[in-house]
């Protein structure tokens, strides 16, 4: 295993593998390169558009700077995890490093200048961005640093970069999780820092200047922690709307913000600004993820698999050891009534259908309480009640009926700890989830 490889593409000097040296371009470096390897790009300008697709680091020697082509991202890291990206200037491109589908993805002392639509941007991936620096962004509606779609990757986490605009937006998460903290955007519009359409994000310790519209933003069904942050200087848009006539931060439709320390000076606008049913939180929030990337409430979907497939399955496939079952049945002393075999019958071929729906209707109520909806989560409640009711009575009818250790036995124990963990969750779990506010 080579624990280095060192480029001096200046020289045209490459050594990149035990077995070959590889001579050339960045881009026959990094296919030529054993996965784990440091690659070392030497002083002067090189071509870009390079794909990273395993792990690696690359380190820039100071002055090396990697030049990309209008349309394609200067550096591209798809597919893969644990790259290391240090040290670099780029210059050009579409954007200057474009991740795709990756996690443990390090940009560290990166500059990017005079790229067409983004400094950084992360699709579906987890990204830590550290001591960044952008500028010179070329398109109307460019953006700093933008993370989409990565919700169920680890959070990501910006920290101590400096955007400068003119720039759309400074730094932004849709649908992601994210921490940022430390960084400074200059001359944005229509806003700073963004954290918008069902993230969840921490921002803290940034300062946003020079802003017209918001300094900072949290829209869309978010959560966001807004701690120790200062902007200076927000004007209101021109043509102006109600959320952009120069505010510090702006809550807006259906999110909820706890807001500590937050300093604005010169704005024309609100300090705070709610519109559409957001409202702030008088405690910190629990944003709802942890280094898995997904809530902890997705437990109830496992569990609603778990109640077709382990039960639905279970009780279809018994066949000829039905009969057997129900006639232990009907010699159980039951105190209400005294059941028929046909009644007996009858309640079986029900049974998986009912599961199905049971099953099918958790699902629902699983996929909505990812949204963080109040109403799913105490529909989940009832939901966890009514399987561990269920789990309960199974558990008992199968140490009266099947002596010993069973298949059946495990399946009740499983489902009745499983729903016993959601409830809890449920119920321990209340800043997790959104609250009505009265519209504003």
């Amino acid at each position: 295993m080579i624990l280095g490889c060192v480029v001096a593409l200046g020289l045209g000097l490459g050594a990149c593998s035990a077995a070959s040296s590889v001579q050339g371009s960045l881009s026959d470096a990094i296919a030529g390169a054993e996965p784990g390897a440091t690659l070392h790009i030497a002083p002067g300008r090189h071509e870009g558009s390079v794909v990273i697709d395993k792990p690696l680091t690359i380190v820039g020697e100071p002055g090396a700077i990697i030049v990309g082509t209008p349309g394609q991202p200067t550096i591209s890291i798809v597919h893969t995890d644990n790259v290391t990206v240090r040290g670099l200037a780029l210059e050009g491109g579409e954007s200057g490093i474009y991740v795709l589908e990756s996690e443990n993805v390090v940009i560290d002392q990166v500059q990017v200048h005079d790229a067409e639509w983004h400094g950084i941007v992360a699709q579906d991936a987890e990204i830590e961005v550290l001591d960044c620096a952008v500028s010179g962004l070329l398109a109307d509606r460019a953006q700093g640093i933008e993370i989409i779609n990565s919700d169920r990757r680890p959070p990501s986490r910006v920290a101590g970069c400096r955007i400068e605009g003119p720039v759309f937006e400074g730094i932004v998460s849709h649908v992601s999780h994210v921490t940022f903290e430390n960084n400074v955007v200059v001359g944005s519009s229509p806003r700073g820092i963004v954290v918008t359409e069902m993230s969840a994000g921490l921002m803290a310790g940034n300062h946003v200047s020079g802003a017209t519209g918001a300094a900072y933003f949290c829209g869309d069904q978010s959560r966001c922690s807004v701690v120790d942050n200062s902007a200076s200087g927000v004007a209101a848009g021109t043509p102006s709307y109600r959320s952009g006539m120069g505010h510090g931060l702006v809550v807006h439709f259906d999110s909820i913000a706890y807001v500590d320390g937050l300093q604005v000076d010169g704005a024309e606008g609100d300090q705070v600004l709610l519109m559409l049913d957001s409202r702030l939180s008088a405690v910190p929030l629990d944003l709802g993820f942890d280094r898995n990337g997904l809530p902890w409430t997705a437990l109830l979907v496992v569990m609603a698999v778990l109640a077709v497939a382990l039960l639905g399955g279970w009780t279809l496939t018994q066949g000829p050891q039905l009969s057997d079952l129900l006639s232990q049945l009907r010699r159980v002393d039951l105190i209400v009534f005294q059941p028929t075999r046909d009644q007996l019958q009858a309640s079986f071929s029900l049974l998986p259908a009912v599961l199905m729906v049971f099953g099918l209707l958790q699902l629902l109520v699983g996929a909505v309480i990812l949204a963080h909806r109040g109403w799913a989560r105490w529909l989940g409640v009832l939901l966890a009640l009514f399987g561990l009711l269920v789990s309960v009575v199974a558990l008992i009818a199968t140490m009266a009926l099947i002596p010993g250790t069973s298949v059946q036995l495990m399946i009740a124990v499983v489902l009745l700890l499983g729903y016993a963990y959601v409830l809890l969750a449920l119920f321990a779990g209340g800043s997790h989830f959104r609250a009505n506010a009265p519209r504003r």
